[in-house]
């Protein structure tokens, strides 16, 4: 399709993060271009001009999404912080990044587009084994994590936890809070891992949170 004289990088940016939130908030499923033009106060035309389908936007919105996890993690990692305070910042941002794509479009994912949601499973794994391996072994190495804790058993009980528990559908079905349930978790991965030391930093890190 010709792409006209209304493409326009700030029109496209604009698209992408009304349809981020909208389709994270409500599922993709239902929403429609015609939908989509009138929240932005555009026509169908600018958007055809911009991407070539729905389909399109959506492929864009995720893989925006999963970059921006990507630098925010790089960036927990490049920080002079200290090692608990990097610890509780990646685990809060797996978990707030679960969280802020909503039922409906986790199940929109699943059913319609099994390749996004492949992509997105492969990438929690990926990124998940690959960092939380990193943090654990400078956790031991700083004195932080017990040295004779099994740091693979940690990553899988932190994977099965994000995958089973800390996604947006468990929470809704069973009635959890997302910041409670947040909280319990790590709480439950971390208190038997921590040295003392650690445990005192932890209960601060989360009494500043709530």
């Amino acid at each position: 399709m010709a792409r006209g004289e209304v493409r326009d990088k700030n029109v496209r940016e604009r698209i992408l993060d009304v349809s981020r939130d909208i389709f994270f908030s409500r599922g993709f499923s239902k929403v429609t271009v015609d939908e989509l033009a009138r929240v932005l106060g555009v026509s169908k035309k600018t958007i055809y001009a911009n991407f070539e389908s729905k389909d399109e936007i959506l492929n864009v919105v995720m893989d925006r999404h999963l970059a921006e996890l990507t630098k925010r993690m790089d960036e927990i990692f490049a920080s002079k912080d200290d090692f608990m305070e990097r610890l509780f910042g990646l685990f809060t941002l797996v978990s707030e990044a679960i969280y802020q794509k909503g039922p409906l479009f986790m199940e929109n994912l699943q059913r319609r587009r099994p390749d996004l949601w492949k992509k997105l499973d492969e990438y929690r794994k990926r990124q998940i084994l690959l960092r939380y391996s990193k943090m654990l072994s400078d956790g031991v190495r700083l004195g932080f994590i017990r040295k004779e804790v099994d740091q693979s058993l940690i990553i899988l009980v932190v994977l099965a936890s994000v995958q089973g528990i800390l996604n947006p559908v468990t929470i809704s079905q069973n009635s959890l809070d997302a910041k409670l349930a947040f909280a319990g978790i790590f709480s439950i991965i971390h208190e038997g891992t921590l040295t003392d030391e650690a445990r005192q930093k932890l209960r601060v890190l989360f009494d500043g949170k709530n």
